[in-house]
C-alpha cells in the first residue's frame, strides 16, 4: 500500500473511469483531501470549483512539511495537478451558504480539516503557550491578530520582514530561514506526543531548542508508520529529548509547567508552550449548508482525524466514486 497513491496494489479496483453524467462539483478547502478529490474528479469530466480560504494551498500540510520536508513534495504535486487542470480555483475564498446557492453545484465536497480547540488547561490562554493551528497562522502569516495577541513589537517586525520578502511562501525557504530565528523560546515544552507532537520536536530540536514532550498516554508518535516513528524517536532521543509519558496536565504558568504521573507530582521550565493536542472532526460548514438539498460528502480530517494517509483516500475515492 502508499500512504499518498490509493491505487497501489488496487489497480483494478480504484480504476477512473469517464464521468457518465458531467456535474459541477464544489471542493471546499485546498488541502491534500481537497485536491486530491479535485484532480480525479476534473480528471474525470466533472467541471470543478475549488476554494480555499487561505491565499495557499496545501492546508495544514504545508505547514508539516517544515518539520517534515517529504510532505512539501506532495503539496507540490498536487498543486502542480490542480494548476494544469481545468480546475476553477478561488483563493481567499470563504464557503458560506451564500456562496454556495450563487455557484449552485450539483454536489458539494467539504475538505475543510480539523478543529483544534484548546485544551481546559488553566493558563492554556497564555501569551507563551501556542496551538498548532495558531503556530501555523503565526509561521506562515496566515493570520496578523495571533501575531499581535502573541509577539513583541520586534517579533512581529521580523515577521512581517519575512512575508515581505516572500520567504513565507515557500516551505524551503521557511526551513531556512527558523535555523536563524524563529518566535520561540530557548525551552520548549510540547503537549501531546503524537504525530504533530513528536514531529514538532523533531524539528525544534534540530532548531537548538530545549524540548520536553508531555504525552497523556504511555507512546509516543502512535499515528505515524513503524519506520518513520522509530526514525522520528531515535533522532529525539538522540537530542535528548525529555519524552514523558502517562502524564496529566495540571497548570501552564509564565515560566513553567506543573503535571503529574500516577499522581506523583512535577514542574518543568519552559519558555514556550505548544499544544499538539485537541484536534477533532470539523461539521461546522456541513451543518450549516444540510437544509441546502445539495449532496454533501466530508472527506479528509474534518470528517474525523485521519491525517495525510486518511485524506489522499478519501479524496480519490470520492473523485473517484462522484
Amino acid at each position: 500500500m502508499c500512504a499518498i497513491n490509493p491505487q497501489t496494489a488496487f489497480e483494478d479496483e480504484r480504476v477512473l473511469t469517464p464521468a457518465l453524467e458531467k456535474k459541477h462539483i464544489l471542493v471546499v478547502g485546498g488541502g491534500p483531501a481537497g485536491m486530491e478529490a479535485a484532480r480525479v474528479a476534473a480528471l474525470r469530466g466533472h467541471i470543478v470549483t475549488l476554494c480555499e480560504r487561505s491565499q495557499r494551498l496545501g492546508g495544514t500540510v504545508f505547514f508539516s512539511s517544515l518539520a517534515y520536508a517529504e510532505n512539501a513534495r506532495l503539496v507540490e504535486y498536487l498543486e502542480r495537478q490542480v494548476r494544469q487542470l481545468p480546475i476553477e480555483l478561488k483563493l481567499g475564498q470563504l464557503v458560506d451558504k451564500e456562496l454556495v446557492k450563487q455557484l449552485s453545484p450539483d454536489e458539494v465536497v467539504i475538505a475543510t480539516g480539523s478543529k483544534r480547540d484548546a485544551p481546559a488547561i488553566p493558563g492554556a490562554e497564555g501569551k507563551n503557550v501556542f496551538s498548532g493551528d495558531e503556530l501555523r497562522k503565526l509561521l506562515t502569516g496566515e493570520d496578523p491578530a495571533i501575531a499581535k495577541k502573541k509577539l513583541s513589537i520586534t517579533q512581529r517586525a521580523m515577521m512581517t520582514a519575512g512575508s515581505v520578502i516572500s520567504v513565507t511562501d515557500s516551505a524551503a525557504k521557511m526551513r531556512e530561514l527558523s535555523k536563524l530565528w524563529m518566535p520561540l523560546g530557548k525551552r520548549v515544552v510540547i503537549v501531546g506526543g503524537g504525530l504533530v507532537g513528536v514531529e514538532l520536536a523533531e524539528f525544534l530540536v534540530e532548531r537548538g531548542r530545549i524540548v520536553t514532550v508531555l504525552e497523556e498516554g504511555e507512546k509516543f508518535g502512535v499515528e505515524l508508520s513503524i519506520v518513520r516513528r522509530w526514525r522520528v524517536l531515535h533522532t529525539l532521543k538522540e537530542h535528548q529529548v525529555n519524552l514523558i509519558a502517562g502524564v496529566t496536565v495540571a497548570a501552564i504558568n509564565d515560566g513553567s509547567v506543573t503535571y503529574s504521573v500516577a499522581g506523583e507530582a512535577a514542574v518543568v521550565s519552559t519558555d514556550s508552550v505548544i499544544l499538539a493536542v485537541g484536534a477533532t472532526a470539523n461539521h461546522d460548514l456541513a451543518s450549516q449548508l444540510s437544509d441546502l438539498s445539495i449532496p454533501l460528502t466530508q472527506i479528509g480530517d474534518c470528517g474525523g482525524v485521519s491525517y495525510i494517509e486518511g485524506a489522499m483516500h478519501q479524496g480519490h475515492q470520492v473523485g473517484r466514486e462522484i
